[in-house]
């Protein structure tokens, strides 16, 4: 059974007794709009459930992309506090080893998704939308940076069209089967939307097999800065899941703002 959603290089595992949870490391490559980056993951059990990967070394921090912070191995002596040790590689520009050290702390977050809040979504023109979020093929997603507009934080993600087409964004889970699991979104949409949903699938893109879905209430989700959309679902047979949020053009303007996702194990 998988417990993350790949690609993962390199992966590290150790029992933090400080925590009591085990702390994953591994290298998220910079392929196809993914990160380039050391990411950090944690659980209170070896099968799960994991949180969403979080940054702690990115390749653009040392001048990246293409500078390749790989091969992120727990320091065997780090488990016992909240200092992380950990040895690096890096590609470029030195081609050398490293001791890398972050620290660690428990705020209580139990949520499974990766950049729940699209804060990592830095600037990249080349890809647009950077994994592990999905768009659709249908295009008009978009990552709105300090605009103001966010629900928490500096960012949120962004959807318009004034077609007829399907327009989402979404990010693939590892989860349990036959467990229940909560799914929760704060959207902000443009008044009169009729057709906008949370939905969980099989897949972030189309055709898709729908495992569970809750309309937006636009009535409420149009006004300033927003509502939260929230449903309860079990995985069934299901190993993964999408988690996905967006609508159904209608042929008039429509847009979607989306911030500070959620889903975790209940």
């Amino acid at each position: 059974m998988d417990i993350v959603e790949g690609p993962v290089g390199e992966m590290s595992v150790q029992y933090n007794t400080y925590f009591h949870r085990y702390i994953m490391t591994y290298y998220d490559p910079f392929t196809q709009g993914r990160r380039d980056a050391v990411m950090l993951r944690d659980s209170p059990s070896l099968a799960g459930p994991w949180t969403g990967a979080k940054i702690i070394a990115a390749g653009d921090t040392y001048g990246g992309p293409w500078h390749l912070p790989y091969g992120s191995y727990i320091h065997p002596w780090s488990n016992d506090g909240t200092d992380l040790y950990f040895v690096m590689s890096l590609f470029s520009p030195i081609y050398n080893t490293f001791l890398m050290h972050s620290t660690l702390s428990n705020n209580g977050d139990e949520n499974m998704l990766s950049d729940p809040g699209f804060e990592d979504q830095t600037s990249n023109p080349g890809y647009g939308v950077l994994a592990p979020w999905v768009p659709s093929a249908t295009g008009g997603a978009t990552i709105q940076r300090g605009t103001g507009t966010a629900h928490t934080g500096a960012n949120h993600a962004r959807l318009a069209a004034t077609d007829h087409a399907q327009h989402t964004i979404g990010q693939m889970v590892a989860v349990k089967p036959f467990t229940t699991y909560h799914a929760t979104a704060w959207v902000h949409t443009s008044p009169g939307m009729q057709n906008g949903s949370l939905s969980i699938r099989d897949n972030p893109g189309y055709p898709a097999t729908l495992i569970a879905a809750t309309p937006i209430d636009a009535s409420a989700a149009a006004s300033p800065p927003g509502a939260p959309v929230s449903l309860t679902f079990s995985s069934g047979g299901h190993t993964h899941v999408a988690f996905v949020v967006g609508f159904a053009g209608d042929g008039t303007s429509n847009e979607l703002l989306l911030d500070d996702a959620s889903l975790i194990q209940q």
